[in-house]
């Protein structure tokens, strides 16, 4: 009797013994993962501007800019990424059960619905790579947090500066305005501060007058991923316009952008919504937009940097 009690006991407590073994060994409770590349200013740095913004009432968004870096190995760069929330402090040991994985290097922003509002959430984010013998390598977390405690205010917001950059390679400072083409790329700087909490961003409707197209070529708007350099008009234009050379980097976060549809933007078109690419462009800290036509089509009159945004945020 006394045996078949016991393994009667055995079946049940022999797969919570090896679940338990499973779960000690994938959280890293003994031992500390390694440090990634985690300075901003690493030309070499994989994944950075990890953030999180609040959605909605009980949503979170969270965000990271993932490139591929110039003059990284096979064996360093980055395949994958896993992000765990929690509501009792960041997590601090990776767990391939909990929470979402990404191995998309265009994939640069996740919803996170249905929870709980009134409370700070917490979220981190680990990434992989290859130790170079087929292994895989996991980085100690970057960290990201969000307060669903807020109220949501508006407020009109300006440009602080643009530049005209063109296939000449000069970078000309000035008011935005002046037309775009394949020829040349507008920079907007935006003055917001970088920890503003984005609900939504949209081209102020007052200014309808101010942008007009005048082809049915699609109008886009794309974040940077860090500042782009305005004094040498070669690395400019590589850096904002096309990658054209490969031994420069490509700041433009293509899939982070807004494209308009393929016609002539009118009265009807605004307001027109860039929340998505500036939610990104202070997430990164460049606080900058690209402006770009692949054909010739825009005008931008005479737009200075006065209510150039509506915005709506969180306090």
């Amino acid at each position: 009797m006394k045996i078949l009690l016991s393994d009667r006991y055995m079946k049940i407590i022999f797969p919570i013994f090896l679940f338990a073994i499973f779960f000690i060994s994938s959280c890293n409770l003994f031992l500390s993962l390694p440090h990634g590349r985690e300075n901003v200013d690493d030309s070499k740095a994989q994944i950075t501007a990890f953030t999180a913004l609040p959605s909605g009432d009980d949503s979170i968004v969270t965000m990271w800019n993932w490139k591929n870096s110039l003059n990284v190995g096979d064996e360093e760069e980055i395949k994958e990424i896993h992000i765990q929330h929690s509501i009792f402090g960041y997590p601090e040991n990776y767990n391939p059960i909990l929470g979402e994985t990404f191995t998309d290097s265009t994939t640069w922003q996740h919803e996170w619905k249905d929870l709980i509002p009134g409370i700070t959430h917490y979220f981190s984010l680990f990434s992989k790579s290859s130790d170079g013998d087929g292994g895989d390598i996991w980085f100690a977390p970057i960290k990201a947090k969000i307060s669903l405690t807020g109220k949501v205010k508006s407020t009109i917001e300006s440009l602080t500066y643009s530049w005209t950059v063109n296939t000449s390679y000069s970078v000309n400072g000035g008011i935005l305005t002046g037309s775009l083409d394949t020829s040349n790329v507008m920079v907007i700087e935006l003055g917001l501060p970088e920890d503003m909490k984005i609900v939504s961003a949209v081209i102020n409707p007052a200014l309808v007058y101010g942008i007009e197209t005048n082809s049915v070529d699609t109008f886009k708007i794309y974040p940077l991923t860090r500042p782009f350099n305005e004094v040498d008009g070669y690395i400019a234009w590589n850096q904002v316009a096309d990658n054209f050379d490969t031994n420069i980097e490509y700041l433009v976060n293509d899939s982070a952008g807004i494209i308009t549809s393929g016609t002539n933007i009118t009265l009807n078109d605004f307001p027109i919504d860039i929340t998505t690419p500036v939610r990104m462009a202070l997430a990164t800290g460049s606080k900058q937009l690209v402006l770009r036509m692949d054909t010739i089509g825009i005008t931008v009159n005479n737009i200075v940097w006065n209510d150039f945004l509506v915005i709506e945020y969180y306090d």
